[in-house]
């Protein structure tokens, strides 16, 4: 998923622990990676890259409820940043819970409203929701803001 460009660098951690976990991950070997960031978390339970990336190694074993509380740890210690809402945003996508990514996506888009990714999956959410005039604004946007895959979803939707 788009989280493992959003894991760039845990500042409150360490270097050394934050740099392991980061290799782990990066490498695949994601138990080691929840490992490492859960022995961060312990040393400095507010810091949100620690639970961003280990959130992002519990998805790719298949945690999905661990890397939902995970994520959602960085929404609540960070609730003004965008990237917190989206990431979040795209795992209720993959857990089918269209209505949660929808209400994230949104909060991502009032908090920076050039977001244009956001704008890309929620007009995804609102295609698969039969809500074509939603997703064609959303499309739209998501085209003046940049994201490369809008347009070819918005022709396919006759408003392009």
């Amino acid at each position: 998923m788009i989280v493992s460009s959003l894991l760039v660098s845990c500042s409150t951690v360490p270097f050394h622990e934050a740099d392991n976990a980061q290799y782990l991950s990066d490498s695949g070997q994601y138990q080691q990676a929840v490992d490492m960031y859960s022995r961060s978390i312990n040393l400095d339970p507010y810091n949100v890259d620690a639970y961003l990336g280990r959130g992002y190694a519990y998805e790719k074993l298949g945690e999905y409820d661990k890397a939902l509380s995970d994520y959602t740890q960085v929404v609540q210690r960070k609730p003004d940043d965008p990237q917190a809402r989206f990431v979040r945003g795209l795992l209720y996508d993959y857990l089918g819970e269209t209505d949660k990514a929808i209400q994230d996506y949104t909060v991502a888009i009032e908090l920076k409203p050039g977001f244009a990714d956001a704008y890309y999956y929620r007009g995804m959410d609102w295609e698969r929701l039969g809500k074509i005039d939603n997703a064609r604004a959303d499309y739209r946007s998501a085209v003046i803001y940049g994201n490369a895959n809008a347009q070819a979803r918005l022709n396919a939707l006759g408003g392009g």
